[in-house]
């Protein structure tokens, strides 16, 4: 049985005995140990931040604005401003164009049982890789990058190509000569930093950066230093730059300008403060020809531009539409959470529920593994680890013996330790030669054999190429 302590902001702290399943998607576990007096005490600062990465549909859960704004590289203030642009809850644009931001008055659920728990109880959630996990986007990286290394121009058979689209699409002439009149057009002024001149010459041009901005600009941006540089990206040699694109580019510019990122780009807008510019280059609403929408031309916009400038700081060099925030879309994407792992421990012919995990990456993250332990559990064993089941499906009727994180840990490093005890035997059958690896990667790195395809040869023993035949036996 466990003990439920939900925390409200008013400091009222009710206790019940529930045997229902916790909601671990809105689980926050403490950082320390603590009893019930100390966790009353963590409902004295009411405010969770929870952020859905639209681009790569990842939640962050941050129990203050401070930790959330170094999570995605922004500032306090920028991030608290977008914040309390209005009530909690109301549909607005993403920040940054790209994060869906809530703050919660009230504490969510801290599931306790009778022992104490420690740091090691603490979920977490990673930033993807968009390369190992958006492989087409990652093929057409690799095609940008090629192209810009032989020397071509942008050419709309080449943007056909590469740009794809939710909607119908077709980039014609007519709209690569809109690209080349909108940049041979554009503006040039020094970069808006805070508190200087050129804040009110941007508000002029492109509106307010507030989202209730009556005026909102859409287009593309340059910032741009003064040095040419070898990209670390195409190895080529240009003009340093970065490339965007925003829908409410009054706000998009200012949260670069504001101060307080760490990222790649905040770290090149420090180096090139006093020296920099900015080149903005608007899209106009009425003269977009036939087969683009406003979204898809400042896209194709964005991937004109870097085709033709050769970007140094943009690390992702496909260009993607931004989204469309309609309260649909909106709601799709709060509900868009990452799937609920669910763990079972086999006892005789028994499945015992002894873990629940909010997303597949937080899994293998909170046990010390690594975010892929899930994904390759699933690949290589169909979920099993030893006696222990790990899926996306919830079992019905499972009797629940939930442990803690701490507990659960123990448990899996015991079953690893039994694994470890196998290892797989490799059989060239033209020479008689045998290989005995001490895992699948060894195998993959040797062979050239992925897990799946390992397994699949053992389970039949059939050869691999004709050749190789695999065993798994005992160390």
């Amino acid at each position: 049985m466990y003990l439920q302590a939900s925390l409200f902001n008013l400091g009222l702290l009710k206790l019940v005995f529930n045997n229902s399943k916790p909601s671990l998607n809105t689980a926050i576990f403490s950082k320390r140990y603590f009893s019930l007096g100390e966790a009353y005490k963590k409902a004295q600062n009411p405010k969770r931040i929870t952020i859905i990465d639209l681009k790569t549909d990842i939640t962050y859960t941050y129990d203050s604005i401070s930790k959330a704004a170094e999570g995605i590289g922004t500032s306090v203030k920028s991030l608290t401003q977008y914040i309390n642009s209005s009530e909690p809850g109301e549909e607005k644009l993403p920040y940054l164009d790209r994060y869906f931001v809530t703050r919660d008055k009230v504490i969510t659920t801290i599931w306790l049982n009778s022992e104490e728990i420690d740091n090691s109880n603490r979920l977490k959630i990673p930033k993807a890789s968009w390369k190992k996990e958006l492989g087409e986007e990652y093929r057409k990286h690799n095609l940008i990058v090629k192209f810009l290394r032989d020397g071509k121009e942008p050419n709309k058979e080449f943007l056909n190509e590469l740009l794809s689209y939710p909607e119908p699409s077709l980039v014609t002439d007519a709209h690569l000569k809109l690209c080349e009149k909108i940049y041979s057009s554009r503006v040039v002024m020094p970069i808006p930093f805070p508190n200087t001149e050129h804040v009110a010459i941007l508000r002029n041009l492109v509106g307010g950066e507030s989202y209730e901005s009556k005026v909102k600009t859409a287009g593309c941006y340059i910032l741009s230093g003064t040095n040419k540089v070898v990209s670390p990206i195409t190895k080529l040699e240009s003009m340093e730059c970065y490339i965007g694109q925003s829908m409410h580019l009054g706000n998009r510019v200012k949260s670069h300008t504001k101060g307080g990122n760490t990222n790649t780009t905040g770290k090149f807008l420090d180096s090139i403060r006093d020296k920099g510019k900015l080149e903005l280059c608007i899209v106009p609403d009425d003269l977009i020809p036939k087969g683009l929408t406003k979204n898809q031309f400042i896209t194709l916009l964005e991937q004109y531009l870097i085709l033709k400038l050769k970007p140094t700081v943009n690390k992702k060099l496909l260009a993607k539409p931004g989204i469309v925030w309609t309260p649909e879309v909106i709601k799709n994407h709060r509900d868009k959470l990452s799937t609920t792992v669910y763990v079972y421990k086999r006892e005789n012919d028994d499945m015992i529920l002894v873990q629940v995990f909010p997303t597949t990456r937080s899994v293998g993250l909170s046990l010390g593994k690594g975010k892929s332990f899930f994904s390759n559990l699933i690949t290589r064993t169909d979920g099993w680890h030893k006696d222990l089941f790990f899926t996306n499906a919830e079992l019905e009727g499972a009797e629940k013996k939930l442990m803690t994180i701490r507990e659960f840990t123990k448990v899996v490093e015991k079953a690893s330790a039994e694994r470890a005890g196998t290892s797989i035997r490799v059989t060239d059958v033209t020479t008689g030669e045998i290989t005995d690896y001490t895992s699948m990667k060894a195998v993959t790195r040797a062979l050239g054999i992925d897990n799946k395809g390992i397994k699949e040869k053992v389970e039949s023993s059939k050869l691999y190429k004709n050749r190789f035949k695999f065993e798994m036996v005992e160390s």
